[in-house]
């Protein structure tokens, strides 16, 4: 298990706080004492309600605090290395900018193929005007390797969503990456 967000663990600096809180509130209450000694008997009530007592509320308010702090640092379950894995190109023509070198889809596809090789088993999507299977799902990389090395990006909008939905249909269950 890891954390997207691990910064959203530092939300578990109120629970602390929150008992701090607890053992700091005032709970004093205004008496008449018509004798001295009955103040001793006030002191001694005001010493045991100075002890730190559990409550069902201050349990809750804990509760609340911790599963917001670890709602707030986004845990995930990784998948063990070795699964089906889909990859899909984006092959618009943003794809085909020389902003980085070489292109983005030249970069693209490297992170495909190192994807690929550490699944044991791929699919090969190209999400062009129309989203395509190129190759897969296979175990066998050379089958997926020739098929990637000729994937190229086009002058055209690509379509992801229909990318997405052919990805989970081909290989469900899988982790899609785009």
């Amino acid at each position: 298990m890891s954390f997207a967000n691990p910064l959203g663990l530092w939300f578990l600096i109120a629970l602390p706080i929150i008992v701090l809180l607890q053992l700091l509130q005032a709970r004093r209450r205004r008496r008449l004492v018509s004798a001295l000694f009955l103040w001793e008997q006030a002191l001694a009530e005001a010493r045991a309600r100075r002890r730190f007592r559990l409550t069902v509320l201050l349990l809750l308010q804990l509760l609340a605090a911790a599963l917001l702090a670890l709602a707030a640092a986004r845990p995930q379950l990784l998948r063990p290395a070795g699964g089906e894995v889909a990859v899909i190109l984006d092959a618009s023509a943003s794809m085909l900018a020389s902003d980085q070198s070489p292109s983005r889809f030249e970069l693209a596809r490297h992170e495909a193929r190192r994807i690929l090789q550490r699944g044991a088993r791929g699919v090969l999507i190209r999400a062009g005007l129309v989203a395509k299977v190129l190759a897969g799902p296979t175990a066998d990389l050379s089958q997926l390797e020739p098929e990637l090395r000729a994937a190229q990006a086009g002058d055209e909008t690509s379509a992801i969503e229909e990318a997405l939905a052919l990805a989970q249909g081909t290989a469900p269950g899988a982790p899609i990456y785009l």
